[in-house]
This record gives structure tokens, C-alpha cells and sequence, in this order.
């Protein structure tokens, strides 16, 4: 963790160097000071986001929270409709991200202007031309329903598999709970993991350059390009041009693994060296094995359980590559071929339940009155799961620990320092460009959070 201090008005700035990205330099210069005050220390950012805001635009409309409430039913029912499937499909946030926009300018093209009253209470349908502003909040409140509920699952496998329903009033109060503590969490967390500088989510850097690549343009109709962007770079297109010339070649190419010809969608090759081969089929398979060697040529694939790699940070996907290899090509093979409790019986990969005898296991002989009898489980067999789904389940109980330890180790004096300080030294420039609008206050989140675990102790009553 290298520190650059910074003296400026007779104080000592810090700026941490963030994980996975660097520091510019030169940005921290004595002659270049001033502006790395007026702009972020981190160049992905600063060729993301500019350093500036303009409070005259409207944000609240109601072209916003039109299509916000549109775009966030439609992804919260088709992103969990189809969570089910064996192979997920995903509607990202960009998605709607994109669809915004043209309908945003439609809106703003056939809604009226005039100024309407309801209870003292004076709006417009249409206060002028579809903004950046109203697109980030669409986005923002789409973003919110496009992730899948984990608690949905339990929902699911209570009714489909041990014939228990929650009812609505269970289910709605489960769901609400576990999503509303992670609001709190956030809201709480917020000046620790969002306001400094040295905070980065690549993620959103994707959102917020094709924001400004939709919104700013020069007279004549292609991205604003500043005497920076020149001399960095000799790329004489657009980003307005670059970007429909990608999304074309996406459209069509799509229809390809998603119609066309499916096979590019997995790729599995030692299957073919021979597919009667229980061995060749149970270490190549993409599908019923572990996939050795399989490779996937669709898009869609490649970002369904992860964000899109194009985002993510080398060093995050050598870390996930690096435990994948790990835990499912080298220690479930070898729990597996070892007969390791007798995991031979099963299936190497699923996530199924089995009795001692390798067949699916039969709840209905344990369960009585939707409760366990332990004396019927121990007349019938115990509970066995393959060496991948022990495997899965350790893996994840491991990284709960692993959190902690890891936050502990690599970032403790980071995040000590940040708890001790309670100047507002070294935030992101965008940040104290947002002290100019009221914020909410903490004991907001604080209540939220309170509530939550009121709702979540009522749930489990």
C-alpha cells in the first residue's frame, strides 16, 4: 500500500493506492496539485467520470420514476423467473440502461409541458430534455430488482420439496428482511467503502462511461473528446460510433450460440476423443462433469453467474480462476476417484441428495407432519451429497472466514485509520461534489437496520 502525501493550505493529504489499480504519478505532482485536488487520483476514473455536476438539472421527474418503476418489475420477475432454469439467464442492469435512454427521449418528445398542481404540489410532465441525471436514477432503481433474492430459495425448496409453504405474509417477510439489512449495512458503511478516493468498483466505471458516452456530445454529433483524450490517443473514432458498431456485431453474433448453432454455447472436446467414455465424459463435460479442457464461445455464458470479465480486474479473475482450479479440477477429482465417503456411488457433479445406497433420497420416508423423525431417518439412511456439492459447501463456509481474516490482514490499518479519522480528508472528488445537495442522515440507515432485524426475529417466530 503505497501513501503519496499531499500538502496543500498547510494539511497532509493521503491518498491510499486501491487494490488492483494504480496511482497516476504524475497526477501527483507539486505543479499538477491543483488539479489532482479537482479531480479523482485514479485514471480509470478520471477517463470515466468527470470532475463536474450541474444542479440545474432535474432529477426527481416523472419520465424517472416511470420508467425506474417499469424497469425495475421488469427485471425483478424476469431475472428471478428465469433464476430457475439450469443454465440462469441474466438480464443485466445494462439492459435497461440502454432501453432508457431512447424511451427517455421519447418521452421527452411526446409528453406534454405543461405544469400541473396536486395538493399544493406543482410538477411537469415533461421539464425539458431527458437528462443524465434522470438516466443514472432510472438506472439506480433498476439496478436494485435486477439481482436474483437468495431468500426466494428457500421460499421454493420449503414448498417444492418438503411440501411446507411460508404462505405470502411469511414469504413477503422474509424476503424484506434480508434485502432490507443490506440497505442498512450499506447505508451505515457508506463513508468508509463509498466517499474515499481510493474506494473503487470497477463495475460501475462500465455504467458510468456509457452514461457519458450517451449524454455528452460535441455540435457535431459525436462524443465530447478533450485536449487530453487527444494526446493520449491517436483512436479517431466516436465512443458513440465504437459503441453501436460493438452492440451490432453482438446482435448478430448472439444468434448464433442462442439459436443458430447451441453448440458454441459449451464446448466440451474430450468428450469427443470418445462420448461413450464414463471417465472422458465425467472430467470434460461442461454440463454433467467438471469440465476439463470445455470453453465456451457465448457471451451470455460467460457473464451469467460473474460480472462481465471486461470490468473486473485481472488480479479478481485470476483469484477466481486460481479456487476454481483448485477446488473443482484438482480436490473433488481427488475426493471423488479416491471413493472418498464412498462418493463413487453418486454422480460427480450435482447438487442432488442421496441415500447410502446411491439412489435419490426419499423424503417422504422421514418426514412426518413436515417434521423430521429421527427415528424414521435412522431406520432408512443418512444423508449423502456428492463429492462436488460437499465440496461447494465447505468452500463456502471457508469463505465466510476468509473474509474476515483477508480484511483484517490486507486492509486493517486502512480501515483502522478510516474509523479513528473523523475529518472528510481524501474523498473522491465526486462525493464532495454531492455535499451540495441534503443527504440522508445515518440514523436513517441505523432504523432501517433495526427494523430489519425486527421483521427478520418476527419471521423466524
Amino acid at each position: 500500500m503505497a501513501e503519496v502525501a499531499l500538502q496543500k493550505d498547510g494539511k497532509a493529504d493521503f491518498l491510499d493506492r486501491p487494490i488492483g489499480l494504480e496511482v497516476d504519478e504524475k497526477a501527483m505532482t507539486i505543479d499538477s496539485l491543483d488539479d489532482a485536488f479537482e479531480d479523482s487520483p485514479i485514471e480509470e476514473v478520471r477517463a470515466s467520470v468527470p470532475p463536474t455536476d450541474d444542479t440545474s438539472l432535474p432529477t426527481a421527474t416523472f419520465r424517472a420514476w416511470f420508467l425506474g418503476f417499469f424497469f425495475t418489475a421488469l427485471l425483478a420477475f424476469v431475472n428471478q423467473f428465469f433464476w430457475f432454469r439450469e443454465n440462469p439467464l441474466t438480464i443485466r442492469v445494462m439492459v435497461a440502461q440502454l432501453l432508457a435512454y431512447p424511451l427517455g427521449l421519447l418521452m421527452a418528445r411526446v409528453l406534454p409541458s405543461n405544469t400541473f398542481e396536486v395538493f399544493g404540489f406543482k410538477f411537469s410532465l415533461n421539464p425539458g430534455p431527458f437528462n443524465i441525471k434522470e438516466h443514472v436514477l432510472i438506472t439506480i432503481m433498476a439496478n436494485s430488482a435486477a439481482t436474483t433474492l437468495a431468500a426466494i430459495d428457500i421460499i421454493v425448496i420449503q414448498k417444492l420439496y418438503y411440501n411446507d409453504s411460508w404462505g405470502f405474509g411469511g414469504g413477503l417477510l422474509l424476503v424484506i428482511s434480508t434485502q432490507f439489512v443490506g440497505y442498512g449495512f450499506a447505508g451505515a458503511l457508506r463513508r468508509f467503502l463509498v466517499r474515499p478516493a481510493a474506494m473503487i468498483w470497477p463495475v460501475n466505471l462500465v455504467n458510468a462511461t456509457l452514461f457519458h458516452t450517451l449524454h455528452r456530445r460535441n455540435p457535431g454529433n459525436g462524443a465530447l473528446r478533450t485536449n487530453e483524450d487527444e494526446a493520449q490517443t491517436s483512436w479517431k473514432i466516436s465512443r458513440n460510433m465504437f459503441f453501436f458498431i460493438v452492440a451490432s456485431i453482438s446482435f448478430v453474433y448472439y444468434w448464433f450460440p442462442g439459436y443458430i448453432f447451441p453448440l458454441l454455447t459449451s464446448i466440451s472436446w474430450v468428450c469427443w476423443i470418445n462420448r461413450d467414455s464414463l471417465l472422458l465424459n465425467q472430467l470434460g463435460s461442461g454440463l454433467k462433469g467438471i469440465g476439463y479442457g470445455s470453453f465456451t464461445l457465448d457471451w451470455s455464458s460467460m457473464s451469467a453467474w460473474l460480472p462481465s470479465p471486461l470490468a473486473i480486474p485481472w488480479w479478481a479473475q485470476a483469484n477466481m480462476l486460481a479456487g476454481f482450479v483448485f477446488f473443482v479440477w484438482i480436490l473433488i477429482p481427488i475426493m471423488y476417484y479416491t471413493d472418498r465417503y464412498e462418493g463413487k456411488k453418486f454422480p460427480i457433479y450435482n447438487t442432488k441428495t442421496y441415500d447410502v445406497d446411491g439412489k435419490p433420497y426419499d423424503l417422504t420416508r422421514v418426514l412426518v407432519n413436515n417434521a423430521l423423525n429421527e427415528e424414521m431417518y435412522a431406520a432408512y439412511s443418512p444423508v449423502r451429497i456428492t463429492a462436488f456439492f460437499a465440496t461447494m459447501y465447505g468452500q463456502g463456509l471457508c469463505a465466510l472466514g476468509a473474509i474476515v481474516s483477508h480484511a483484517i490482514l490486507y486492509h486493517g490499518k486502512d480501515i483502522w485509520a478510516r474509523v479513528r479519522s473523523a475529518k472528510q480528508e481524501n474523498e473522491d472528488i465526486h462525493a464532495r461534489l454531492m455535499d451540495a445537495y441534503p443527504e440522508c442522515p445515518d440514523w436513517w440507515y441505523y432504523l432501517v437496520f433495526v427494523v430489519a432485524c425486527g421483521l427478520s426475529i418476527l419471521t423466524v417466530e
